[in-house]
């Protein structure tokens, strides 16, 4: 969306990026009360669970004008935000916002594991 925004707009964006990032966090410290460990395999395990809570944080909430408007679409999707949130933006931009939020991710890449490359001299 190539649109600028508009400093009312912009003290919106604000205010729903803030209102994104304290639903998030909330989100996340949520998800760690939930948790139970029991072995140290188990540790390791929330280990990286971790790591991918921070990586989906700091992927998702990133405050630049040229992509929030992604940003809030990812946040309604993810339940960090509501549509009754994005109030103070013009209406082209929260449809946008909401044909982002409808969009299907693409699981595949995020359900499986990465892979290592392969080694094409034949080595371990």
């Amino acid at each position: 969306m190539d649109k600028q925004w508009s400093p009312a707009e912009k003290i919106a964006a604000r205010r729903i990026f803030d209102l994104a990032v304290a639903n998030a966090q909330k989100d996340i410290l949520k998800r760690h009360s939930e948790k139970q460990i029991f072995t140290a395999d188990d540790l390791w395990k929330y280990e990286l669970e971790i790591r991918e809570w921070r990586r989906e944080f700091q992927t998702t909430l990133q405050f630049t004008y040229s992509t929030l408007s992604t940003c809030f679409g990812l946040c309604l999707r993810k339940g960090w935000l509501a549509e009754s949130n994005l109030s103070g933006l013009c209406e082209e931009r929260i449809e946008f916002i909401t044909k982002v939020c409808a969009l299907k991710q693409n699981k595949s890449k995020q359900d499986s594991p990465p892979q290592p490359p392969s080694r094409r001299d034949g080595g371990p």
